[in-house]
């Protein structure tokens, strides 16, 4: 894991700012929630830290490195959809470890990644389910 700084991040479509010169500095290990009402900007942040959005002022950086103008695929994080965006073939754990299997991790690190992940979000007895044996 790393740290993730946000300096002064911006995003403008046009004339109308959506995010506004956000500072934010998350620790490694830290876990933190975007709040606010709908259309506020949380999601937008979220694709811009993700790489899946361009910025429009100021800076992301990830691991003491700008990744402004990395791809998605080389900024090594993930972010999971709040609409449901789950392989419904794949177990959880299999979820889980897809972006890691597509990198070309090996098994063992996989696994060890996966069962740290669930540890910590609480989801070490649904490792096994489908997405659709789990509620929303």
């Amino acid at each position: 894991m790393a740290t993730v700084s946000l300096k002064k991040l911006t995003k403008r479509y046009g004339n109308i700012e959506i995010v506004h010169g956000i500072d934010l500095d998350i620790t490694d290990r830290e876990f933190i929630a975007l709040v606010g009402p709908s259309g506020c900007g949380k999601s937008t942040t979220l694709r811009m830290i993700a790489g899946l959005e361009e910025i429009s002022a100021g800076s992301i950086e990830i691991g003491g490195r700008v990744v402004n103008d990395l791809p998605p695929r080389s900024r090594n994080i993930s972010m999971v959809f709040q609409s449901y965006a789950l392989y419904p073939h794949m177990t959880v754990r299999e979820n889980l470890g897809f972006s890691l299997k597509i990198a070309g991790a090996a098994k063992d690190e996989m696994d060890r990644r996966v069962a740290e992940a669930s540890a910590i979000l609480g989801l070490d007895t649904l490792l096994d389910r489908r997405p659709s044996q789990l509620s929303g």
